[in-house]
């Protein structure tokens, strides 16, 4: 929850806590109107204030929540219900953020469907009359791979009308779960996956967004059939945040807030598109390909962790099995993009590139520029670069433009790939490097230009470029210029004759690299 939205909740819900649930619901309807992300953060605050969950609050004077703890139960319910409407309840088989799900049986027609009964602190006449109609437009979804939704009613409960549905009742296992268990490969996953693609695009094209896809929320048959739970109940629902599974302690965060796009964790409710979900898709797929998030949430409160979901890079599955490097790690970070314009603009673009990825045909997506890398890295650390480092780090980037570019005017396409891949490196190293400068890094230490050149210099030699002397030749040629900037003139010296020894060995005397480390 950014700052901003939270003192507005909070100012709301104040003025909300002591109504009675009927006055309750118009006071909100009318504070809130059509604003979806202020009535789900007030919701939030008063699902903790009403119910048997212990929510806890720290809470700065500027207004700006720092923790937001969850502990207990989400429905309060102490006992199972025998019958819910003209469903007999059969047991219990789960519960999410949204409520508890039931097996139940209907007596007309008779069937066995998975009833979940909504959590009770999304109750009130304008939501039951909302929760309906998007339930009536799910239940037109027909498609194998979505679960099908039958039916939509209310019961009477103490505070107001509790809303429920019924569904299709799925007997498998999560999708995770499923390919644990039967140690599925690598090729079979994403086939899985690119099904599951399908069923999402399918749902789009119908004007219906899911807003929390997960891999809770996909189960797959004894067949081998994924099957997506839940499709748009969220929207359904109003809110993103009460269809999380925020389970938050002080050492982890659990549920929907990890599968979240920067857009939909900074509540940006008016940005939430098909693009969204692609997202999601995204990191679902990374962790089905590695067994882990893209981000490490553990000891984040909310407020961080939606920071680091909108802010900090995710780790790259290269890092994690390097048999996963080139195309496969290129379309889950195209799906993954900050930005949803530089995502897969569909689910089914995404499932395109995985089956032409499966038929080794190339491609669509592309790995992103290194200046592209490079202007990202510097938006992240924005005080680093204001000091002298930003001339080593532009200095850097000239760098590899330069041999990216002389590479794909002279070279062949193969080269020229070769050349791009070396240059994609160097970024790599060089972004591993000047992040030691960033303060949140170092421990507080200031940065400053000599700690990232000795930091850069003690790493090259050891670096992954023993096998590419012209590149190792260029770098140590931008560090010892940078040297020579700062005044370090013996240290300099020592980079630039190293330059000029590679360029000589690798290039000879005729060539223009040797003959500008030799100037």
């Amino acid at each position: 929850m950014n700052p901003e939205l939270y003192k507005r909740a909070r100012v709301v819900f104040l003025a909300a806590c002591d109504l009675d649930a009927g006055a309750r619901d118009a006071f909100l309807d009318e504070s809130c109107g059509d604003d979806i992300a202020l009535r789900g953060a007030v919701d939030l605050l008063l699902c903790g204030d009403d119910s048997p969950v212990h929510l806890t609050h720290r809470a700065e004077m500027s207004g700006q929540i720092d923790d937001i703890l969850f502990s207990g139960t989400r429905d309060g319910e102490a006992e199972i219900p025998a019958q819910i409407g003209e469903f007999r309840i059969i047991r219990k088989i789960g519960e999410g953020g949204m409520g508890s799900v039931y097996e139940a049986e209907q007596l007309s027609p008779r069937r066995t469907v998975a009833l979940k009964m909504i959590r009770p602190d999304m109750r009130g006449h304008e939501i039951v009359r909302r929760f309906r109609r998007e339930i009536d437009l799910l239940g037109q979804l027909e498609h194998p791979g979505i679960a099908r939704i039958f039916h939509a009613g209310t019961v009477t409960s103490e505070g107001g009308p509790r809303p429920y549905f019924t569904m299709e009742l799925i007997v498998g296992k999560t999708l995770i779960a499923y390919v644990k268990a039967l140690d599925v490969g690598h090729r079979e996953r994403i086939e899985l996956f690119a099904a599951i693609c399908d069923a999402v695009h399918y749902a789009h094209m119908r004007g219906v967004v899911h807003r929390d896809i997960k891999p809770g929320n996909i189960l797959v048959k004894e067949s081998g059939r994924p099957v997506i739970l839940d499709f748009g109940v969220a929207r359904a629902t109003r809110s993103d945040i009460k269809a999380t599974t925020m389970t938050v302690n002080a050492q982890q965060i659990i549920g929907t807030l990890a599968y979240m796009s920067p857009e939909q964790a900074s509540g940006l409710a008016e940005g939430i598109d098909a693009r969204s979900d692609v997202y999601a898709l995204g990191v679902v797929l990374f962790e089905l390909l590695v067994g882990q998030l893209p981000y490490s949430l553990d000891g984040k409160s909310i407020a961080d962790a939606a920071l680091a979901i909108r802010d900090d890079e995710p780790t790259r599955l290269s890092r994690i099995n390097r048999a996963l490097r080139g195309d496969l790690e290129t379309i889950v970070f195209k799906a993954m993009e900050k930005d949803p314009e530089r995502r897969y603009d569909s689910a089914a673009a995404l499932a395109q590139d995985l089956r032409r990825y499966l038929a080794d045909e190339p491609i669509i997506a592309r790995p992103p520029s290194a200046i592209y890398e490079i202007s990202k890295f510097a938006k992240r650390n924005r005080a680093l670069v204001g000091t002298g480092v930003g001339a080593t780090i532009l200095l850097i980037a000239l760098t590899i433009f330069a041999l990216t570019k002389a590479s794909l005017a002279t070279e062949s396409q193969r080269v020229a790939e070769v050349e791009a891949d070396r240059a994609k490196s160097t970024v790599s190293f060089l972004s591993d490097v000047l992040a030691s400068a960033d303060p949140n890094r170092s421990k507080g230490n200031e940065a400053t230009v000599r700690g990232v050149l000795d930091e850069a210099a003690d790493r090259i030699e050891r670096g992954q470029f023993a096998e590419h002397p012209v590149t190792l030749a260029q770098l140590h040629m931008t560090i010892g210029r940078s040297y020579l900037a700062v005044g370090e003139y013996d240290t300099a010296r020592s980079h630039l004759e190293r330059a000029l020894e590679l360029n000589l060995d690798s290039l000879g005397r005729n060539h223009v690299a040797y003959a500008d480390s030799l100037d």
